[in-house]
């Protein structure tokens, strides 16, 4: 296993309630498979969205208060959308079947043309501007692992195969920054692999793998035209697994690990309001979020569980769609967000805790600043949340104070939470007992 940034918080600390809070969102079929893709179009002031779930494509020309199924295709299911207008775009299916629409999904007609024989599955697609891009793969026995793109809104595409170059043996996820520089992402026989173009697609090199047999990175993000995040995703299988994301700087270039949580929660998606709010979806638990960049991920109560999608359709208004719900819709939204830097259950918190090392060794000492004269607390937590120590419960004046990690000498080596608290709120980082 590939050491792990840990400043990236195996935090489990579930966060307060902020003044947002998620929502299920109607929708017309009773029947809600999985949530595979959310798409908005190029114009952001058109209120047009779409969305992929099961056998159906569904749109909402009122920026997803309510929805209407534009496609059903029965036995198959939609797994990517790409949209350049609120009128034209593409949906793929986990089958023989990729479709384009031009009058905002009142008709569907077959994508032909040069495209890999047979196409199996077009798994995910982004455009910049009247430029689409795709990763697929085909049918036959041996399975192989396209990118494909289109110059002129979806109406030719062309293709390369990159399996037969060894570079992916499956691929999950497309994102582009501009028309020169983009990245795709999935696996190859080592593990979890990003592939980064700086030709507009016309070759591709390895610049991430993260080295374990199986994993796979499973979502891409651009933040901004340099910042960019995935999601690392780890099959059960893998003993002593834990959860990560990806990070790079410099527009894909290079990556850093970041942890989320210590347990292998399988992720399954992420997405970034901002440079600093983002959130991870898995398997089972419900989202984790980030309102740092991604150094530290906390569990956010309240938020829909099972996410396979998350998309920010703007800074202030996310959706996300969840995994087969068992009951009830499987589409959630947060409008109306603000980004909650530096507060915690909406009350703000202007305190600050940095330690010395994140590994917990003897002489340890945590540097605590201190806004105004206040009672803080200092408390160590295990991974089920439980108080195993406490360095420091005593009122501080405003200032810097180095507090030594004492009473800390019986814990067992693994990872555990640093929590410093007051009466205004609390901030928790994580730290490692080698």
């Amino acid at each position: 296993m590939k050491s792990v940034l840990l400043c990236g918080a195996l935090c489990a600390h579930v966060l307060g309630t902020f003044a947002q809070t998620w929502q299920p969102v109607a929708v017309p079929f009773s029947t809600f498979p999985s949530v595979n893709a959310i798409a908005t179009s190029t114009d952001v002031n058109d209120d047009v969205l779409y969305l992929a779930t099961g056998p159906r494509v569904a749109r909402s020309s009122n920026n997803g208060r309510t929805w209407s199924v534009v496609r059903e295709e029965t036995g198959r299911t939609f797994t990517s959308l790409g949209f350049i207008s609120a009128n034209q775009g593409h949906a793929g299916t986990s089958s023989e079947l990729f479709l384009r629409t031009t009058n905002g999904g009142s008709a569907w007609t077959a994508v032909q043309g040069n495209l890999p024989q047979p196409i199996f599955g077009i798994d995910a697609m982004t455009r910049i501007g009247q430029f689409l891009y795709a990763v697929g793969s085909t049918s036959d026995n041996d399975s192989r692992a396209y990118f494909l793109i289109s110059f002129d809104g979806g109406g030719t595409w062309s293709h390369t195969e990159l399996s037969s170059q060894g570079l992916a043996t499956g691929l999950t996820d497309v994102a582009f920054a501009d028309i020169s520089t983009g990245c795709v992402s999935g696996l190859n026989a080592n593990g979890g692999v990003i592939l980064r173009s700086a030709d507009g697609g016309n070759t591709f090199t390895e610049v991430y793998n993260s080295g374990v047999a199986g994993e796979s990175v499973v979502d891409l993000t651009y933040v901004t035209s340099t910042l960019v995040y995935a999601a690392l995703q780890t099959p059960s299988s893998v003993s002593g697994a834990n959860s990560r994301v990806l990070r790079s700087t410099d527009a894909g270039a290079t990556w850093t690990e970041l942890l989320v949580a210590a347990d292998n929660l399988q992720l399954t998606a992420i997405g970034f309001a901002n440079e600093s709010d983002g959130w991870v979806g898995s398997t089972s638990s419900p989202l984790y979020r980030t309102t740092d960049g991604g150094d530290t991920w906390n569990l956010e109560a309240g938020a829909p569980r099972q996410a396979q999608t998350i998309e920010p359709i703007s800074e202030s208004y996310i959706l996300v769609g969840t995994i087969s719900p068992v009951s009830g819709t499987g589409l959630y939204e947060l409008r109306d967000f603000s980004s909650s830097i530096g507060e915690v259950g909406g009350l703000a918190f202007g305190h600050d805790l940095e330690l010395s090392s994140p590994l917990l060794q003897a002489g340890s000492t945590a540097q605590v600043s201190v806004a105004t004269r206040t009672h803080l607390r200092l408390d160590f937590l295990d991974a089920a949340g439980r108080v195993v120590a406490t360095p420091l419960d005593a009122e501080l004046a405003e200032g810097s104070h180095s507090v030594e990690l004492r009473d800390t000498d019986g814990l067992a080596p693994g990872a555990y939470f640093l929590r410093l608290s007051s009466p205004d709120g609390s901030k928790t980082i994580s730290v490692v007992r080698p």
